[in-house]
């Protein structure tokens, strides 16, 4: 069972993912101005899988209630899967050190 949750403080965006009152996964994002948001933290219980993917799929609709298009969502890529994993979301740009 999911059940989502979102709850809006000044400019950051909490969404939790719930089975029954247990809360498995969480994720906070800052609105910026414009068509942008930031992903500041993200956490969920790996016990259930594809957790993150749904996680980031429910997010995202959340976010673009709020118009937002894209969303800055940093990781620090130091392997070739890891790389693979972040280009699964099909980012708009990637930037590299």
């Amino acid at each position: 069972l999911r059940i989502f949750s979102a709850s809006v403080h000044e400019n950051l965006i909490f969404v939790g993912m719930y089975s029954n009152d247990d809360l498995i996964g969480i994720v906070i994002n800052e609105l910026l101005p414009g068509d942008y948001a930031l992903l500041h933290f993200e956490k969920a219980d790996k016990r259930y899988v594809g957790i993150y993917a749904c996680l980031m799929l429910e997010n995202a609709k959340i976010l673009s209630n709020f118009n937002r298009k894209y969303l800055n969502y940093f990781l620090m890529l130091t392997s070739v899967t890891l790389i693979k994993i972040c280009l699964a979301y099909h980012p708009a740009i990637m930037v590299t050190r």
